[in-house]
């Protein structure tokens, strides 16, 4: 049965699936099958990137947005010769690949940072105008009641009612967090709401922007949430190996002369 006909792996990334089936599949081609085992762990080596960063769902992959029916047809056929449709095709997957391991290291990570940056502004601007605010309130509350307030007036104040002004501390500072959350939820909504640009196929910047804005995540984070030192060596290390296999990937195409070469 051919993988793209298969339905009862759909739960696992098209990634894995064909690379399981390519793998096991018998082909007197077999320089085209290891160049694309290669090129499917590079795409499982950048779908963990994008993972990581949120701009690619658990259960998709990057490699889902290129064809390999056909190509992966020609494998299960034991044709000995790569026409120019599996040439194609077999490009296309490469260079997708590259495409998008390129966008991710030069462009995914600006365009999150630069959102995540605007929304912390917005955040932080609410919250002081909501803290000066409140403190003028109070200001002039005590300027009309004539209340004078003074440090050994407050230590006399503590040391009476001890337990009540340390639970009254502690029902203010819970408040003051939830409202925090409530405005870093909701200034994010709001930018979700508008048109955040555009990324490549597979991409999405909005569910990038809910992970970084989760309560958890400081709004002073100096890099994206997923955007680690981890990340950056297995980027770099499919970058390099993209290079390598589009060497490789001369040569095979160079093994299959074109009908009108051979012509």
């Amino acid at each position: 049965m051919s993988i793209c006909t298969d339905k009862n792996n759909d739960k696992d990334p098209g990634s894995l699936k064909i690379l399981r089936h390519i793998k096991k599949a018998d082909t007197p081609m077999h320089d085209v099958r290891d160049l694309m085992v290669k090129i499917l762990r590079q795409y499982q080596a950048v779908d963990k990137v994008g993972r990581s960063l949120g701009v690619l769902d658990k259960q998709s992959s990057f490699s889902d947005h290129v064809s390999w029916c056909s190509l992966v047809g020609k494998i299960d056929q034991k044709k000995e010769i790569l026409d120019e449709a599996g040439k194609s095709q077999l490009v296309e997957t490469l260079e997708y690949l590259g495409s998008v391991s390129d966008s991710i290291g030069k462009k995914v990570i600006r365009e999150i940072q630069q959102l995540r940056d605007k929304w912390m502004r917005k955040v932080l601007l609410i919250d002081f105008s909501v803290v000066l605010l409140l403190a003028a309130l109070v200001a002039l509350m005590l300027f009309w009641t004539g209340v004078k307030i003074d440090k050994q007036m407050l230590i006399n104040v503590v040391e009476i009612r001890p337990i009540f002004y340390t639970l009254s501390t502690v029902i203010v500072v819970s408040l003051v967090y939830l409202l925090h959350q409530f405005v870093r939820k909701t200034v994010i909504n709001n930018m979700l709401d508008k048109n955040l640009g555009s990324l490549m196929p597979g991409m999405s910047l909005s569910k990038a922007l809910l992970l970084n804005t989760r309560g958890r995540h400081s709004v002073f984070r100096p890099v994206p949430v997923g955007w680690n030192f981890l990340q950056k060596i297995r980027l770099a290390k499919a970058r390099s190996k993209i290079e390598k296999m589009r060497q490789q990937m001369i040569e095979v195409l160079d093994h299959y002369p074109s009908k009108k070469a051979a012509d």
